[in-house]
């Protein structure tokens, strides 16, 4: 495996509980986490996570079309006004060829009614030497020179054909004459709008024939800009809805947590008064507003309470507990939350640093149980704590003066006894000593 991938994995086989655990439990944020990771919901969590989230994009998408809406309305006039005086024009697409097309032939009708004229007479319809005349005199000649020479049949039969076309052609001629209008009306109609599609055209600096299409790109738009307004109008209203949503759920986390906040209260209280704490009691109070700012981990305020001594009320506990009693109930904190776990390992790193004589003992024994459901690895230098495992490891460094190396040694009874009994009475291992070590293997 890369160690990209087990870096994303570990946590999910691995949780380590240092010995400086202690000094978070005073940071709130840090509280609210091991409450809900005691609490165990997940779920909860990531709703609200979500509901925040969309509460969170609309409100930004609010606030930016809140910031536009000068612009868009600035925009929104200037579009309506073009398109006003576009749509009044309403030049349709391939109009403008049409109308140059048109104006051409009205402006050029008098002589083209000339030249069809001049072209139907010299083809057709003059009185001497028309064009289909001339080719009937030749035609006629020729066909009857055809029985003295076959080689004059393609030279009739081209005649022929050509004879044919300048009749059809006369024919067009003649109906493209009678339909020529000298129509000086129409021509100052024609003349006026192509004048004034070019000073359209000019206007917004485009060529006469994309006025169509850019009156459809301005439609769009208008049309985007108008949305974008609904959009507006319509966004205060599913904001409104997005917080309620939010509110909702992070009244049901929270309801979760205080049910959670009760009942690893009193398991701490518990755990508080087995490590050398008799009058030991902590509470969790955890206050919800509605109307709190929002976060994505929900709207509670929390505080971590404790009391050690009778009579004295609860207060917060980095104004109340000692280190020594700070890192006892960090210790009670962190079995039980560990107990919730699904992690398959658990490991405390030294989280024993503080505790001595019978607490140590008790929590040897709270570690061993937390066992029973789990694998532990602790580091530890206390003989009562170490005594309490099922397993026990020494780690010996060695050097030759250039190389360090470490070694992980699995001990059996007798070596287990021996370090323990370092443990107790320092690197001199007396008969005393060893059996105090005997002694606490016996009772584990």
């Amino acid at each position: 495996m890369t160690v990209a991938q087990l870096r994303e994995i570990a946590p999910l086989l691995v949780n380590i509980h240092g010995q400086h655990e202690h000094q978070l439990l005073t940071r709130t944020e840090h509280q609210l986490n091991v409450l809900d990771h005691y609490a165990r919901h997940q779920s909860l969590l990531e709703q609200v996570s979500q509901d925040y989230q969309h509460w969170y994009q609309l409100r930004k998408q609010q606030k930016q079309l809140e910031q536009q809406q000068a612009d868009r309305q600035s925009r929104t006039q200037l579009l309506s006004y073009q398109l006003h005086e576009l749509q009044e024009f309403a030049l349709q697409p391939d109009e403008f060829a049409e109308l140059e097309q048109q104006h051409r032939r009205l402006s050029h009708s008098a002589t083209l009614l000339e030249d069809a004229s001049f072209a139907l007479n010299a083809l057709y319809e003059g009185e001497h030497n028309n064009a289909f005349s001339l080719v009937q005199s030749a035609l006629s000649r020729l066909e009857q020179q055809l029985d003295n020479d076959k080689q004059l049949e393609p030279m009739v039969r081209l005649l022929h054909e050509a004879s044919v076309q300048l009749q059809e052609a006369a024919s067009e001629l003649r109906h493209y004459h009678d339909h020529v209008e000298l129509d000086d009306e129409q021509l100052a109609v024609t003349e006026q709008r192509v004048t004034q599609a070019i000073k359209l055209a000019r206007k917004h600096q485009l060529e006469a024939h994309q006025l169509p299409q850019f009156q459809q790109q301005l439609e769009q738009e208008l049309a985007q800009l108008q949305q974008q307004t609904q959009l507006a109008d319509g966004s205060e209203q599913q904001v409104k809805q997005a917080a309620q949503q939010y509110r909702a759920s992070a009244e049901k986390l929270s309801l979760s947590r205080v049910s959670a906040a009760r009942e690893l209260g009193e398991r701490i209280s518990a755990a508080m008064q087995q490590l050398n704490m008799p009058h030991g009691r902590f509470y969790i109070d955890l206050e919800h507003h509605g109307q709190a700012p929002a976060s994505k981990l929900g709207t509670d305020q929390i505080q971590f309470q404790v009391t050690t001594n009778p009579g004295q009320p609860l207060q917060s506990l980095n104004k109340v507990a000692s280190g020594g009693e700070l890192s006892r109930i960090s210790l009670a904190i962190q079995v039980i939350t560990a107990s919730q776990m699904t992690t398959p390992t658990l490991m405390f790193d030294e989280v024993d640093v503080g505790v001595s004589g019978a607490t140590a003992a008790t929590v040897g024994r709270l570690l061993r149980q937390l066992g029973q459901s789990c694998q532990v690895i602790c580091v530890t230098h206390l003989p009562q704590v170490a005594a309490k495992a099922h397993q026990q490891l020494r780690v010996d460094k060695t050097t030759d003066g250039e190389h360090t190396e470490t070694v992980i040694v699995q001990l059996e009874h007798q070596q287990r006894v021996i370090e323990l009994a370092r443990l107790l009475g320092g690197d001199t291992v007396t008969a005393a000593s060893k059996a105090n070590a005997e002694e606490l293997l016996a009772v584990s």
